[in-house]
């Protein structure tokens, strides 16, 4: 509301590139902090920059500027990919390839066409980073904290249901789905977010790191002391007092990932449950649980380390350092070797955008950036990622395009004010915030249909009646999906079933190096707990390229079964691995306390 506000009141004739940077960084949560913002604000400096750089060497050149375009938007989009800083390379590449668009088809005003859009850019950036930092603000430590926490309410059920059970002297029930293996990626997502929005040293990682994998090794061993006791009778004496022991401990550790203050508390119900679980004898089958508590202290320094990072606030005191380090952590990052996927997934991105702007060239259609801005937004690294996608950004521009026809035709003909357009923008917004919440197969056409709805209402600073701007982006995002699915399928063809057997080979790898370094010298339970993350991290992405092989690999349901199957035997041959190792880390980590 503030973006619409603020460009209207300053009659500016450019508008869309705000809101547009508004929704993806906030769908890519790149929009927290101060930190960000500034990152955010350095990134569109220097695309635009970049764009009236190019004009000015190359525009009398049309076929050389577009060679250097193309190589220019590979290497923005190589680095977005592979940089945790993914919100201010969005930034750069997207107003440079606007403005890029924009300088082709008015060469005499390449400065004020790039000065426009940087406006709005800018604009765009730093409304949504205020907003985030100021408006019911939640730092990355109290968002991680919360993730950790939902993640053991399930845990915490199971092993509920298995101390009644037992006490009823009843058959163990069978225990729920499995874990999610996604809760994991968004943790260690959050975790790379808050090493850029917070003062995050170097030497919190593993620490925090490993209190991700401890709470994953417990849900772990409460889902696996679940499926070998189902359907069978519990001694109470040998089962019955690690259960309760587990329930104890994951209870308390969730207490102190919701209230930091008790950290203290949990040490000591850790404490107690290890006594406990040296006194008795314990059932082989829910040994793997007891190992994983008496691990689980590790996660008490981690916890002290969340408490740190939620006392170092990104506020102006600290914005200098947060960018020192940020600006030497992007020159640092390791680009070289390059990444053979990811640099034919930038590759087909710059093609998609240049195929889309000659045809725009050749038809003079200058109203046509719908079509380079959905390239940007719909290409994966995979063709049944590109497919999926694209399918659901065509499903959010059909509900789009009628909502926008509803408004254009039945409110704008009756709106003569500003406020009278905010009224109109305000609950679309409100339920477009609300849908970015949900799953990323959700958030993409709700965010399209923001998207397609602010281009065709923003095209002029005042209420207008005018249908063009709908359909004319509506075609333009068909345009983009259609040349996508034909660069994506036809050049470089990336197949999810293809890149399966790579990401199984690198976990493979994590659990070999794991043992190795038990071979050599005791495993600490971070190293452990760090290793046993990634692995989970894997299995997610594993699955996720799974749905998008039913895309672009389709077979029949058996050989789809039988995929997803090995997957699963995967990641459970890898967990088992790790998990084998855990007497040894209990009895280091026992002897270090």
């Amino acid at each position: 509301m503030a973006i619409i506000t603020l460009q209207v009141s300053l009659w500016m004739e450019l508008l869309y590139p705000a809101m547009t940077i508004l929704l993806i960084t906030t769908h890519l949560k790149d929009a927290r902090s101060l930190t960000h913002l500034v990152l955010n604000l350095i990134g569109a400096t220097v695309g635009c920059a970049a764009a009236i750089a190019l004009a000015a060497l190359f525009i009398q050149q049309p076929w050389f500027y577009l060679s250097v375009m193309f190589v220019m938007v590979t290497a923005l989009v190589y680095f977005m990919v592979s940089s945790r800083y993914r919100g201010s390379y969005f930034c750069c590449a997207y107003l440079f390839i606007v403005a890029c668009f924009m300088i082709i088809f008015d060469k005499e005003h390449a400065e004020q066409q790039t000065l426009m859009v940087f406006r709005s850019g800018a604009i765009g950036v730093i409304i949504s980073g205020l907003a985030h930092v100021f408006l019911w603000p939640r730092s990355p430590a109290t968002l991680l904290r919360e993730q950790l926490a939902h993640l053991l309410s399930r845990p915490i059920e199971s092993l509920s249901g298995l101390a009644t059970s037992t006490n009823e002297r009843r058959d163990a029930p069978a225990p729920a789905a499995e874990v999610n293996p996604f809760r994991i990626s968004e943790c260690i997502e959050t975790l790379e977010r808050a090493e850029t929005d917070a003062q995050f040293q170097r030497g919190d990682r593993p620490s925090v790191m490993a209190l991700i994998g401890a709470v994953n090794g417990l849900a772990n061993a409460v889902d696996s002391a679940a499926r070998a006791l189902a359907g069978s009778r519990v001694d109470p004496e040998r089962t019955l007092r690690t259960i309760e022991a587990a329930s104890r401990t994951i209870r308390a550790l969730r207490d102190a990932l919701n209230d930091p203050g008790r950290a203290g508390a949990f040490a000591m119900a850790v404490r107690d449950a290890v006594a406990e679980l040296h006194a008795r004898e314990i059932d082989p089958r829910v040994q793997p649980l007891a190992d994983a508590v008496r691990a689980a202290g590790e996660a008490r320094a981690a916890l002290d380390g969340l408490v740190i990072l939620d006392s170092r606030p990104d506020t102006a005191s600290v914005l200098i350092g947060n960018l020192r380090g940020c600006l030497a952590g992007v020159c640092r990052e390791r680009f070289v070797p390059l990444n053979d996927r990811l640099f034919a997934h930038a590759a087909k991105c710059a093609l998609a955008v240049m195929i889309c702007l000659l045809f725009c060239v050749t038809l003079n259609w200058s109203h046509g950036i719908g079509c380079v801005e959905t390239i940007m937004l719909v290409v994966q690294a995979t063709l049944g990622g590109t497919v999926v996608i694209g399918l659901l950004r065509l499903f959010g521009v059909v509900v789009a395009v009628f909502v926008a026809v509803g408004v254009v035709i039945f409110i704008m003909p009756t709106i003569t004010t500003l406020p009278g357009l905010l009224l109109v923008f305000g609950p679309l917004l409100l339920l477009v915030g609300y849908g970015m919440g949900a799953s990323e197969r959700a958030t993409t056409p709700v965010v399209q249909v923001m998207i397609v709805v602010d281009f065709a209402l923003l095209q002029v600073p005042r209420p207008s009646i005018d249908l063009f701007p709908v359909m004319n982006f509506s075609l333009a995002v068909a345009l983009g999906v259609v040349v996508s699915f034909i660069v994506y399928h036809f050049i470089w063809r990336v197949r999810a079933a293809a890149v399966i057997p790579s990401v199984i080979a690198a976990m493979e790898s994590e659990v070999e190096r794991a043992r190795e370094l038990a071979a050599r010298e005791p495993l600490t339970p971070s190293r452990f707990w760090q290793a046993l993350a990634r692995t989970d991290a894997q299995h997610a992405q594993l699955v996720r390229l799974h749905e998008d092989a039913r895309i672009d690999s389709p077979g029949t349901p058996l050989e789809e079964s039988a995929r997803l199957d090995a997957i699963s035997a995967a990641h459970a041959s890898a967990s088992s691995a790790l998990i084998g190792l855990m007497p040894r880390v209990s009895r280091v980590a026992s002897g270090d306390g």
